[in-house]
């Protein structure tokens, strides 16, 4: 497992100062949805042992990747459950959070899962035994 893509610091200062503009509301952080819409950033994103190895093999895959990425941001999940569609949007509009939320995609490499947990993300295939990883991100979360 190894890094694959850290989003850039947000200035929170500023996103509050451009919202607030543009609502004309000193307080736009009352507006529902507020952090989900204007807060969400990703937690740092892995990708698994096996990943790695295609992007040593095939650099070109990790344009594919940071597409998946996009479509996250984007809220496009592709192929989930309704209680993970209705978790993803719970996390993330209601809770303000990034953690605990999944997305599926098709793509020309098989099926690529995107999971967000406790301090990070991880970008591996359909398939892949990715216990251990859980079960430290959720010591981590109780533990902190």
């Amino acid at each position: 497992m190894r890094l694959f893509y850290q989003e850039p610091k947000t200035d929170y200062k500023k996103v509050h100062e451009v919202v607030s503009k543009g609502y004309g509301d000193q307080h736009p952080e009352k507006i529902h949805g507020y952090e989900g819409a204007f807060l969400f950033t990703l937690l740092d994103v892995y990708v698994s042992d096996r990943l790695e190895q295609l992007l040593e093999s095939r650099p070109e895959i990790a344009s594919t990747l940071h597409e998946l990425l996009k479509k996250f941001k984007k809220d496009e999940y592709c192929d989930l459950s309704p209680s993970e569609v209705i978790t993803n949007i719970e996390q993330r509009y209601f809770g303000g959070s990034h953690q605990y939320m999944i997305a599926r995609y098709n793509t020309d490499i098989g099926i690529i899962i995107f999971e967000s947990f406790y301090d990070m993300s991880l970008l591996y295939f359909d398939g892949e035994d990715i216990s251990d990883i859980r079960e430290a991100q959720k010591i981590k979360s109780i533990t902190k």
